[in-house]
């Protein structure tokens, strides 16, 4: 795990703030985790820009819970942190699988909740945490449904052309038959060759933010004086590495679609199957 740096540390107002900021330090909330369970396994801070905001970065910090709710999954809530008054403590409910070190963070579906620097925060955020951890056991019955439905082969590269469009979604000019379906959906080791919809669907996330993906789009570039020409030029997406704000955003809208699909029955199959 990286090392918690000053950041994480930091219990002094940066001068931005209103008096009313309550600045918490980041250490502290791990405590509050502690209480309910929860062990830090990751961490990440931003970098400044500016010398006299060294120390009073934005923390990203990952917390497991140490009783697991299966023997295939942790719980896992990560707590995105501001230090200078321009955001709210961000918690993010996730699931962790431990079959591939791969883990996925979901929040959509079941809340994302956000905590003011403002008033008892630690009280708040103990009850936020509470509130996540009543939402698990939801997640975790979609998990299972998930398991019990079983892909072809023609819906398992489906759902990977209509999760990377996601991905995609702005970029524009993006020829989605480009992309090589097949690339998404493979099997990297033993444990993932089941065919049943949650299997599959972690194959496919994996692909996307760790790996990232090749595709045609078409750009515009200037042949002459005001004289521009379409081309179709090769791109590829970028791996989105862990504990980022964007690797978030990704997560969370790959898992949110997938289980609007679920909610569509057997009719998300034929939309979707090539």
């Amino acid at each position: 795990m990286r090392q918690p740096n000053a950041s994480y540390f930091q219990n002094q107002r940066q001068g931005v703030e209103s008096d009313r900021y309550v600045p918490i330090e980041a250490s502290k909330i791990g405590e509050v985790f502690q209480t309910r369970g929860f062990n830090l396994i990751d961490f990440k801070s931003g970098k400044a820009r500016d010398s006299q905001y060294e120390n009073h970065q934005r923390t990203v910090t990952r917390f497991r819970q140490v009783e697991s709710p299966d023997t295939q999954h942790h719980n896992d809530i990560t707590l995105i942190a501001p230090h200078l008054g321009r955001g709210t403590l961000t918690l993010v409910l996730g699931t962790y699988r431990l079959v591939c070190s791969n883990g996925l963070t979901v929040g959509d579906v079941y809340g994302t909740f956000k905590v003011k620097h403002l008033g008892d925060v630690e009280s708040k955020l103990d009850q936020a945490i509470g509130m996540l951890l009543s939402q698990a056991e939801t997640m975790h019955n979609q998990i299972a449904l998930m398991r019990s439905i079983k892909l072809s082969y023609n819906e398992q590269k489906g759902l990977a052309g209509h999760l990377a469009a996601i991905r995609l979604k702005d970029v524009n000019g993006v020829d989605l038959n480009s992309i090589n379906l097949d690339s998404l959906i493979q099997v990297r080791r033993h444990g993932d060759i089941d065919n049943d919809l949650w299997t599959t669907f972690n194959r496919i996330q994996e692909s996307i933010c760790r790996f990232g993906f090749k595709y045609i789009v078409s750009r515009y570039f200037e042949t002459a004086p005001n004289v521009f020409e379409s081309r179709l030029v090769q791109a590829r997406t970028r791996s989105l590495k862990p504990l980022t704000v964007k690797s978030i955003e990704v997560n969370k809208a790959l898992w949110s679609e997938v289980t609007k699909l679920v909610g569509l029955g057997e009719k998300w199959k034929s939309n979707i199957a090539k």
